[in-house]
């Protein structure tokens, strides 16, 4: 199995509501601005990839993490 994730991602200091590196999965909304937003936390905890063989992550930032904690919890490729 392969699993291919081609979107946008971003930094969590560009969003107030993410305390963490994000994908986004749907267009952004001003009354929402939250909505749409996938974080690493919520890619560990849901994803479940077992017995896929390789996932690709293809998203702007993706490779970005907080400099202070390297192996931290933001890291959206160790999320998968």
């Amino acid at each position: 199995w392969l699993v291919h994730v081609a979107t946008h991602g971003d930094l969590r200091m560009s969003v107030p509501c993410r305390a963490e590196n994000f994908l986004v999965l749907s267009a952004p909304d001003s009354a929402r601005p939250c909505e749409g937003l996938v974080s690493a936390a919520a890619i560990r905890e849901r994803a479940n990839i077992a017995g896929t063989d390789l996932v690709t992550l293809s998203a702007c930032d993706s490779a970005a993490t907080d400099a202070t904690n390297p192996g931290g919890g933001d890291n959206l490729p160790t999320a998968f």
